[in-house]
């Protein structure tokens, strides 16, 4: 793989949509210590700006618990 992940998302203010292809990108850069570049764009602004905030939770989320599991996994000298 490269040096970052680029992703661009068309569509990215539906939540129903969304919700799973942000957790799955999350957890993939996370898991291979990625940065992650997301180009979201969206008719909605107004959903389109929730949905950032939105996605912005969750890859702090995968990042601290990324970080968290291997800070207490047993073959962490």
């Amino acid at each position: 793989m490269g040096d970052r992940f680029r992703v661009a998302y068309i569509g990215a203010g539906s939540f129903r949509f969304s919700t799973p292809f942000f957790m799955d990108m999350a957890n993939m850069s996370a898991k291979h210590h990625l940065p992650l570049e997301v180009g979201l764009c969206d008719i909605d602004a107004k959903s389109l700006a929730l949905m950032e905030k939105y996605f912005k939770r969750i890859v702090a989320k995968a990042r601290s618990e990324e970080h968290t599991s291997e800070l207490q996994s047993p073959n962490t000298i």
